[in-house]
């Protein structure tokens, strides 16, 4: 066995130094492309607060934190392996944005690494394996999936679905009894952490009778299909769960089939397959956004019948690979493959993500560097084959350029938003969206403005209500504040502390008392609610009680920037500077601005004129 490993570890290292110039070039490429990500931001909204920012299951390894990501939906998907991964983010760079995003690129990279290695293993040459990875290593529709920390399932399953692919490929090779049952184990296991990664990865097995159909000659015989039951169980298993985990109830994004669904999804999806096409050879950033709307199309139009000419030219184009050439039809038939887990078999809510293409680029990749071989391989012309080089090599570092522009576009939650409110300015969801990213920013005027715009195209979701809400009881829009807590309520959307923060702004405390009560009971740990409930105590005088109610915010974890003023004020009133001014540069710490200071003339009054406080201005905001 020791000699086994020493001799494989040293074809292993070999092999790294045959390919050497082009592993470099692929890092090269991937440092250019991706390293501005690095500066990027956790989406405050858009996924990231639920697997990420507000996740306590993923913050350090523990047995409960591990009971809690295998048993739990995040999103409408079951991902444990997602979770584990951040946890290791987690403990190595706690929350920092930084490490996420090298994660990130660290996983799609090794894929990449996979990938390249996987093509030269077929067979391709190492210049047409090299352009075949790079195109899937760069293209613009890759970014999606990179530069959103919330896609790290789509690169994890990925990379064991590649490395379950290269232990088939070794089983199937080996001609010794217990070393291929290694192999294979391998890949099961592989397999079977891949779909724990992302359902997408059910399209393993059918790739892998596909693989022996048309690739290994020697494998088209009925014994073949048996080593592939347990993939088939494995798949069939975490589709069925998948299923059941995409329910709105579970937070996914299954909807209901539209009438019709026979003739409605054929219609609404080929046009879908159209755009897909358009984008993967020319990926404009004109076209490319974070949300696509294609609407529901119920009989046949111009874009459908344009839709059905392309589909018959390339049914056309798979008769002839199939008569003419299998293997190239194996990576042409990829692509499609790729794509019918989010051809809306089950009903999404989303009909096209550029991170749906992610799976699809393997094909394409392959398609590359078979294409690359053919024309390196015919008697033709020196100069031309270098032209085709030189032209191929113009393409991959077009595109490398375009993702490293698009992923500027993922910076943050404002920057994306913005360009998703260019693209689509009827949208009212991509509206809310980027008014969520200034209500984080505390730019509350610029949240209310897009907000109010978002309503002018359609009926705002629960969530800008909330805010929007939110917004108007900070600048003391009380009705118009009111309509909106009451639509919530009308809609059974528990808005009992809204309410009761209504009440505690229009001087009705009694009523604040109740609702605000009335809700820590259903949620006895939210902070927020103690500090409001101490705002109570604090107006109507009661003073040892608001202390007791801060405090308890206080020891609830993310305390906010309104709680540490709200203390300030307490020990102000109580006679305390020095405790204000402790309490008060926190609050500055945590995002509170200068200027909200004076929104509370009774309790800091006698602040404004200290020049301690514009001292402390100073120090903490830089003012």
């Amino acid at each position: 066995m020791i000699y086994n490993f020493t001799n494989r570890s040293n074809q292993l290292l070999n092999r790294i130094k045959d390919n050497l110039l082009p592993l470099l070039l692929l890092l090269t490429l991937t440092i250019f492309t991706y390293w501005e990500v690095t500066t990027h931001s956790v989406l405050i909204n858009w996924d990231d607060h639920i697997y990420v920012t507000n996740n306590y299951a993923i913050r350090g390894f523990s047995w409960q934190n591990l009971k809690t990501v295998f048993s739990q939906y995040y999103v409408g998907n079951y991902a444990p392996m997602q979770m584990i991964s951040y946890m290791v983010d987690f403990t190595i760079w706690g929350k920092t944005p930084l490490g996420y995003f090298l994660a990130n690129i660290g996983y799609h990279f090794v894929s990449a690494v996979f990938l390249y290695f996987l093509l030269i293993r077929i067979g391709f040459l190492k210049w047409g394996a090299f352009l075949g990875t790079a195109v899937f290593l760069v293209h613009p529709l890759q970014v999606e999936s990179v530069a959103w920390i919330s896609q790290r399932k789509n690169l994890l399953a990925m990379l064991l679905y590649l490395l379950s692919f290269h232990a088939y490929l070794s089983y199937i090779e080996n001609n010794e009894k217990k070393v291929r049952r290694w192999y294979y184990f391998w890949s099961v296991f592989a397999f079977t952490l891949a779909l724990l990664s992302k359902s997408v990865a059910v399209i393993f097995p059918v790739m892998l009778v596909m693989y022996d159909q048309l690739i290994m000659t020697g494998r088209r015989n009925h014994s073949a299909y048996l080593d592939k039951i347990p993939y088939f169980a494995a798949a069939g298993m975490v589709a069925v769960i998948a299923m059941i985990s995409q329910q709105s109830w579970n937070g996914g994004g299954r909807i209901d089939y539209p009438q019709n669904p026979l003739v409605t999804l054929p219609l609404t999806m080929l046009p879908v397959l159209v755009r897909y096409l358009n984008l993967l050879v020319c990926p404009l950033p004109s076209l490319q956004s974070v949300m696509y709307f294609s609407p529901l199309r119920t009989q046949i139009d111009p874009i459908v019948i344009f839709s059905l000419f392309i589909l018959v030219c390339l049914i056309a184009a798979g008769i002839y690979l199939y008569r003419k050439n299998r293997p190239c039809l194996f990576w042409y038939s990829l692509f499609f493959l790729g794509l019918v887990p989010v051809s809306q078999i089950v009903p999404l809510v989303t009909m096209m993500n550029d991170r749906y293409m992610y799976f699809p680029m393997l094909g394409v990749a392959g398609f590359v560097a078979y294409l690359s071989n053919l024309v390196y391989e015919r008697p033709c012309n020196k100069l031309l084959v270098k032209l085709l080089l030189a032209i191929s090599v113009c393409v991959v570092l077009t595109f490398s350029f375009a993702s490293y522009q698009r992923g500027k576009v993922w910076k943050n939650t404002i920057s994306l938003f913005s360009d998703a409110v260019a693209k689509y300015p009827d949208s009212t969801d991509a509206w809310s969206r980027l008014a969520e990213g200034y209500v984080a920013s505390g730019d509350l005027t610029m949240a209310q403005y897009y907000y109010e715009n978002g309503a002018r195209f359609g009926s705002l979701d629960g969530d800008a209500r909330h805010n929007l809400a939110k917004i108007y009881l900070l600048t003391g829009e009380y009705e118009k504040a009111y309509q909106h807590i009451w639509w919530l309520m009308l809609n059974g959307d528990r808005s009992k502390i809204l309410i009761g923060e209504y009440f505690y702004r229009i001087g009705s405390y009694p009523e604040a008392f109740e609702y605000i009560f009335s809700y820590l009971e259903e949620n006895p740990g939210n902070s927020d609610a103690f500090y409001l409930l101490g705002r109570v105590h604090f107006m109507t005088g009661n003073y040892q009680q608001a202390r007791e109610n801060f405090n308890h915010a206080v020891n609830l974890e993310e305390s906010s920037a309104s709680l540490y003023y709200g203390i300030a004020c307490l020990e102000a009133v109580e006679g305390h500077p020095v405790k204000s001014f402790e309490a008060l540069k926190t609050a500055f710490e945590k995002g509170l601005k200068s200027k909200n200071i004076h929104e509370d003339e009774k309790c800091l009054a006698w602040i404004k004129s200290d020049p301690r406080l514009r001292q402390l201005i100073w120090q903490t905001l830089g003012e």
